[in-house]
């Protein structure tokens, strides 16, 4: 190497670690913290600077880069770092707040805020993306919110609010959601608005506790309350639900599970081999439309039956224990009616 480039070099790696050691200065919009243009670590705290700073531009790590992983996320200052720019490492890259991208060959963590994009092997974490992607091959988690965003991964991912697209090859999860849902699994706890696309579209066993009235006697405990569990499904969906599987406590929209499709409350359509709801108002059509307490519509199968019927059942057989209405079918049979069983035409008024 020419004493030049000698020179050349020895004044960038000089001025590059001049910028990186940049003094600190208060500025908007993170007010009494510390910047630099440049971090560059090996595993914090060896670390220049550290992580008090503001990064804007780059801050890369050979392994870690970013906040020391002995720091609580909800023990981080006003003071902790933040990236407005690129953040990467070959395993774990770690901010308070991002803006840009983050990118490690494991792990990408954002304790709070993401904005922007979070990429990596194996999992990416966020507290909440108001506007964002992640990306991973194995998972994504985030905290809170997903404001407006996309999920995607290879096994996995995880959100307590979502407004946008989660993709994944076996499993979706949302508290509430507005968007699509596409995976082996989709679950979503309570409201969910647009499309679960999935070979199971569901809400995941909840766990909650009963409590019952503590009695206390002589200071012994004579009650208490006991755990228990319950598989509902989505509380609330508005939309469609398309698979081998669908579930849902209240739908408005349409179930397409080729398998099973079960609601409490329905209005709309629901099209598969097995269909059951305990109050429909709309379509049931498949081989089994089986015994909703109140159906108020059409029913089209093989087996139609229904508690209380009013409307049309079609098909080989149909039951109702009440009905106003007309049945066509094979045997049709009306338990109000004096005459039980009636063949093609039935009807009751």
């Amino acid at each position: 190497m020419s004493t030049f480039a000698r020179l050349t070099l020895g004044a960038a790696l000089a001025a590059l670690c001049a910028l990186s050691c940049a003094p600190a200065r208060a500025i908007e919009p993170f007010n009494e913290q510390f910047w630099t243009p440049v971090q560059i670590s090996i595993w914090p705290p060896v670390q220049i600077p550290n992580d008090s700073c503001t990064v804007y531009g780059l801050s890369l790590g050979l392994l870690r880069v970013g906040i020391h992983e002995k720091v609580a996320h909800d023990a981080l200052g006003e003071d902790a770092e933040d990236v407005i720019g690129f953040q990467g490492a070959l395993y774990d890259s770690y901010s308070r707040n991002l803006y840009g991208v983050q990118f490690s060959g494991c792990f990408s963590s954002c304790s709070k805020t993401l904005i922007g994009a979070q990429a990596s092997l194996i999992g990416n974490f966020a507290d909440s993306i108001p506007c964002g992607v992640q990306c991973a091959v194995l998972a994504n988690y985030v905290k809170r919110d997903i404001g407006c965003g996309l999920q995607l991964a290879g096994f996995c991912n995880e959100a307590a609010s979502l407004t946008g697209v989660q993709a994944a090859i076996a499993w979706n999860q949302c508290e509430s959601g507005a968007g699509l849902q596409f995976s082996l699994a989709n679950a979503a706890y309570k409201e969910y608005s647009g499309i679960q696309l999935g070979l199971f579209n569901w809400g995941e066993a909840k766990h909650g506790r009963i409590e019952r009235n503590r009695e206390t006697k002589d200071g012994h405990v004579l009650s208490q309350g006991r755990a228990t569990s319950s598989h509902d499904g989505v509380g609330d969906l508005r939309g469609l639900q398309c698979g081998l599987v669908s579930k849902a406590v209240d739908f408005y929209g349409a179930q397409c599970g080729l398998a099973w499709n079960d609601a409490r409350d329905g209005a709309g359509l629901q099209f598969g081999f097995l269909n059951t709801a305990d109050t429909m108002v709309g379509v049931q059509a498949g081989i089994l439309n089986w015994r909703p307490q109140s159906m108020t519509g059409l029913q089209v199968g093989l087996f139609n039956r229904a508690t209380s019927m009013t409307g049309l059942q079609l098909g080989l057989f149909n039951q109702a224990s009440t009905m106003t209405g007309i049945q066509i079918g094979l045997l049709n049979v009306i338990k109000e009616n004096t005459a039980l069983l009636i063949p093609l035409v039935n009807a009751h008024f």
